[in-house]
């Protein structure tokens, strides 16, 4: 009878679902993290990230705590510190600011640091890239400023707008941040912007992005800008140009679509097409278009 309730016991354990690995267990991951070697496997990396998926938000605060001192710890390894940081953008707080702003201008440990800084919603995450841009250089710097358009941080126009022309690396970039940010303000910056012809493509390019953003706020702001593309930008933006003025403005489509057809640039008759293609299920315009063009 004794044997027989011992079996029944541990079969109902077995059926009971596994509980959650809590942020106070487990702490032996953590020292294997800090002493990782890249090839060496990633099983503390998954066991962690497993706890961080199951643990409540309640409990993020401690696991950050023990990630930040593995980033802290002198003894922890690169690959450590390093798939550190990637599991931090799973519970980063303000709290990991500081640490990895510092870290924004190491060759190693840059990109990693902005992984976890990209998805971090604390204004301070954004303030820290910011204040980087002005003591990161080469790869670095260009990848920082990147990681400001990502966040389309509005506050970094002006500093990125002064970057314009310092060489063609940092212009393409902080262009390209411009267009994603997709301000007015950045509309402003973009439309100032004198460029060297190597970076003329990439001006016009973050221009059609940031009017697509504009468009919202102010649709005629957004078409001037287009239609200013369609007859003086490279041929590849000219045809982007011409697919957002009709999306902007779908009850003209019709028309837009009968003049691109007919235009002496080879670039805009393919878009006409184009659109007809990819518009003319949800936009009544673009079928008739498509009618008018077949009669």
């Amino acid at each position: 009878m004794k044997a027989h309730l011992t079996w029944v016991v541990v079969a109902a354990a077995c059926l009971l679902p596994a509980l959650p690995v809590r942020a106070a267990e487990g702490d032996e991951n953590y020292q294997k993290l800090a002493k990782l070697q890249f090839g060496e496997g990633t099983a503390a990396v998954d066991a962690i990230e497993q706890q961080i998926r199951q643990a409540p938000p309640a409990e993020h605060a401690a696991i950050e705590a023990k990630l930040l001192a593995v980033l802290q710890s002198a003894d922890a390894t690169r690959d450590g510190r390093q798939f550190a940081c990637k599991l931090l953008r799973m519970v980063a707080s303000s709290k990991s600011v500081p640490m990895l702003a510092k870290l924004l201008g190491d060759p190693e440990l840059s990109h990693m640091a902005r992984y976890a800084l990209a998805v971090l919603k604390d204004p301070s995450a954004g303030q820290a890239l910011q204040a980087a841009l002005a003591s990161t250089k080469g790869p670095q710097l260009i990848g920082v400023i990147g990681s400001l358009g990502d966040r389309r941080e509005a506050a970094a126009v002006g500093d990125l707008a002064g970057l314009i022309a310092k060489d063609p690396a940092l212009n393409q970039a902080a262009l390209r941040a411009l267009g994603k940010i997709g301000t007015v303000q950045a509309a402003d910056a973009l439309d100032k912007a004198a460029v060297p012809d190597c970076c003329t493509a990439a001006l016009a390019d973050a221009r059609v992005v940031c009017a697509q953003a504009v468009a919202a706020s102010d649709p005629a702001r957004a078409e001037k800008t287009f239609r200013s593309l369609m007859e003086s930008g490279p041929g590849p933006v000219k045809a982007a140009a011409f697919v957002a003025l009709v999306q902007l403005r779908k009850e003209q489509a019709a028309d837009l679509i009968l003049k691109a057809a007919a235009s002496q640039d080879k670039h805009v008759r393919r878009s006409a097409g184009a659109v007809i293609l990819t518009e003319r299920r949800t936009c009544l315009s673009c079928e008739a278009a498509a009618l008018r063009m077949r009669s």
